[in-house]
């Protein structure tokens, strides 16, 4: 079962399952020990920043896309719509129809804009852990307002069910209790995504698409969640033999190669202009 984050951030490749703490861990951490003996282990280790001619050590990165891909995908997004008569179209221009003509955005936050009293209130759930709630009391004007919200709030997902129902009807879409009834698509909107997606991808080195630990001459890759080997999937099946002899070469280059930290994509792409080594041309 893969990590709940690791499926949020869109960090799980697939791959091949690395068991963790069948011994690959104590592998990583020789490595990790002999590219950077002195860096902080104090609290958890993600391990160090590390290129060279043979192997990339990249710790887990919290941070955005750093190569372009973003943009390009959000003006993408901006240029590509659902056709107009497209299913998931005709159903959310309906509900909007009917938000306007029932002033459902002004009734709601007429329900919120109005607070008399707010105060803090903690509990003590288990010894040391107090929670904290904020509590807020209406006007009397927006207490009304706020109910009759929760009323039509209740109409809007009646109504919601019955376009739905309606244009699968139409459409010949199985209804299946409405399971996916808000994602429908009958336009060729999938189609040109996926031509997309096929052409466009982010860059090796970008911080969200880079790999944990990347063995250069066989294209072997480990990647993970935060922490080493934590929801760990491999490009092959590797044994535990076969992965320490790749770290065995892996330590033998850290002699025989030039190289050294490389941390971000920038940096690295000055460094290959500098070596004559520009790979992003390639």
């Amino acid at each position: 079962m893969a990590e709940i984050g690791n499926i949020l951030f869109d960090r799980c490749d697939g791959g091949f399952k690395i068991q963790r703490g069948a011994g690959y861990e104590e592998e990583l951490k020789r490595l990790f020990d002999a590219a950077d003996p002195d860096r902080d282990t104090s609290w958890r280790d993600y391990g160090p920043s590390f290129e060279n001619e043979t192997f990339q050590i990249w710790p887990y990165s919290w941070c955005d896309c750093d190569c372009g891909y973003d943009e390009k995908e959000e003006a993408w997004s901006k240029a590509n719509r659902h056709q107009s008569d497209c299913y998931q179209t005709r159903r959310d221009r309906a509900i909007k129809e009917w938000e306007l003509m029932n002033d459902y955005d002004a009734i709601q936050e007429a329900s919120y804009c109005d607070v008399v009293e707010e105060k803090e209130e903690s509990s003590e759930f288990f010894p040391g852990l107090v929670c904290h709630t904020i509590l807020r009391r209406r006007s009397e004007m927006a207490e009304k307002a706020h109910q009759q919200w929760c009323k039509l709030h209740t109409k809007r997902t009646t109504f919601e069910e019955q376009i739905s129902k309606s244009l699968c009807r139409e459409l010949g879409i199985p209804w299946n209790k409405g399971r996916g009834s808000a994602v429908h698509c009958t336009c060729d909107y999938r189609e040109r995504w996926a031509k997309f997606s096929q052409n466009t991808i982010h860059d090796l080195r970008c911080q969200i698409a880079r790999k944990s630990f990347l063995y250069k001459p066989e294209s072997f890759w480990i990647d993970w969640y935060k922490y080493p080997l934590r929801d760990a999937h491999s490009s092959r099946k590797v044994s535990l033999n076969e992965f320490r002899e790749i770290i065995d070469k892996c330590l033998v280059s850290l002699v025989t190669d030039k190289g050294g930290p490389v941390v971000t994509l920038e940096s690295l792409r000055d460094h290959q202009k500098g070596t004559g080594n520009d790979q992003d041309s390639q």
